[in-house]
């Protein structure tokens, strides 16, 4: 058998419920009459209740209006059908009614013929849209409806999650996930300070009664209840105050939008977390997170090990709190080192493989469940390429020949001759030049100018400098010699490649 729509009836004026009731057969419509009220606040409480299919409802009554009720309701996303009857031929209130999504406005004395339209184009509209909705509060009515039998009182949303130990399995997840919310819910329900219910693996708790200053304290007591008696470490998002459940909603979603600080929560400096303030009090600089990203690297590629480790955890604090609650940011801002690094050693020699590919990096550290598991992908990534340094560095004339290169790529604008480089390495000058042939694959002198010519190129192109200027600065000794090396190598001259370029 069919399941019967449920209807409820309410108006001031009595005589006008009962002639509605025995103006037309509702049973043999499917549809039973389940409540009559005579004021507004008793029939709001009743839909949030019950959740009837139809509400037809005076548009004026004490307690709330119709208006407001049927604003709260689309509020809270219920999918009652309202049909308004009123004795005053107000078209704001039906402009307001409409605006709303009523189904109909009904004068008094009510016309059958208009009344049966109306019910007819409810049900319409209701076998189109019961498609079990996500709705906020829908999986927890008992709950609900103990927060609307609480009048002139006030509401705070709050966010929980777990903080999970390092690599945990999904079954054991699951494990602390039930043991979590089955604490929070008899925690909550025992104090009978609200309800909690959950959505998307993430603990929704409402507190009722209760200005934010309270709130704060009985989230941090239960906080410590957690840890204390089921030794889970938890974070949470309190939300702002309201004053109307049909005000919850909204403000949990200001809840939800703070959630990707979770995926931080063992790096941040407090685990309760206020909607309305800053999670970090001082804003990182953009110069100093790079300052410190530079220096990181610097010690990444010098293999000082101890200094590295403290130059990193200075990085991944200063990563966390400039990403503030990005995941993705993180990610970037590591992958942007990485590959920094990665630059910087394939000057000297070595391989950097995947590191130099953005795209696996990003989706190394996508993969991560916590912002401690990001660290410690990234961290591993640079310890392989500081590896893959020192195994090349054991080979000594290998060791000597990066030493050469790196001080040339140092020193090129100085007055570079062989035997600074012979004595700077130790070697005698007439066995360095052979040395640095083999290994560089040209002579010595030849490779200062290519390093010297290198520099010259983006002075040439974005700066307005004289060409003998830019032949100073690189370190040859007249703008004649630097035009000839110039033309040998890029056939030629800089002022026709300037030219050239910016033209281009």
């Amino acid at each position: 058998m069919k399941q019967k729509m449920k209807m409820i009836l309410a108006d001031d004026e009595v005589v006008i419920t009962k002639g509605i009731q025995k103006l037309v057969d509702w049973n043999a419509m499917g549809i039973t009459i389940s409540g009559v009220y005579e004021d507004g606040k008793s029939a709001f409480e009743a839909i949030v209740k019950n959740q009837p299919e139809l509400a037809l409802l005076d548009i004026s009554m004490p307690g709330m209006t119709g208006i407001e009720i049927i604003r709260e309701c689309v509020a809270l996303k219920l999918d009652t059908q309202f049909i308004f009857i009123s004795g005053f031929q107000d078209f704001e209130y039906a402009k307001s009614a409409i605006k709303y999504g009523a189904v109909d406005y009904l004068l008094k004395p009510v016309i059958l013929e208009e009344l049966m339209h109306a019910v007819e184009q409810g049900i319409a509209n209701i076998t189109g849209i019961r498609k079990e909705p996500e709705q906020l509060f829908m999986d927890n009515r008992d709950a609900f409806t103990r927060l609307v039998e609480v009048e002139n009182t006030c509401y705070v949303p709050v966010l929980a999650d777990i903080i999970y130990p390092a690599s945990i399995s999904e079954q054991m997840k699951k494990l602390i996930q039930f043991s979590f919310y089955s604490f929070v819910d008899e925690y909550i329900g025992r104090l009978g300070i609200g309800i909690t219910f959950n959505r998307a693996e993430k603990l929704i708790i409402v507190l009722k009664g209760m200005e934010r200053e309270q709130c704060f304290e009985t989230i941090q007591k239960l906080q410590e209840a957690l840890e204390e008696n089921i030794r889970q470490k938890s974070v949470f998002v309190v939300g702002q105050l309201a004053y109307r459940m049909s005000d919850i909603p909204n403000l949990y979603e200001k809840c939800v939008s703070m959630s990707g600080y979770f995926f931080f929560a063992d790096w941040l400096p407090h685990t309760i977390l206020d909607v309305s303030g800053e999670v970090y009090g001082n804003k990182v600089q953009m110069q100093r997170f790079q300052n410190a990203r530079d220096e990181m690297v610097n010690t990444l590629v010098d293999g000082i090990a101890g200094v590295f480790d403290k130059r990193f955890s200075l990085f991944a604090t200063l990563v966390c709190k400039i990403a503030d609650g990005k995941r993705e940011d993180a990610c970037f801002y590591y992958c942007t080192a990485v590959r920094l690094a990665a630059e910087r050693l394939a000057a000297l020699g070595v391989d950097a493989g995947y590191a130099n590919d953005m795209k696996k990096l990003l989706e190394m550290g996508r993969a991560a469940d916590s912002y401690t598991q990001l660290v410690e992908v990234y961290r591993n990534i640079l310890i392989q390429l500081r590896e893959k340094l020192q195994n090349i560095a054991s080979n000594s004339e290998k060791q000597n020949y990066l030493k050469a290169k790196a001080y040339i790529e140092e020193h090129y604008a100085e007055n570079l001759t062989l035997n600074i480089l012979a004595e700077e390495i130790h070697m005698n000058p007439y066995y360095f030049s052979a040395f640095f042939k083999k290994n560089a694959g040209i002579n010595f002198k030849d490779y200062v100018c290519a390093i010297r010519l290198e520099h010259a190129i983006p002075l040439l192109v974005s700066s307005d400098k004289k060409t003998y200027e830019i032949a100073v600065e690189v370190g040859f000794t007249d703008a004649r010699t630097f035009t000839e090396a110039f033309q040998k190598h890029y056939q030629e001259t800089p002022n026709a490649y300037r030219k050239r370029i910016k033209g281009e």
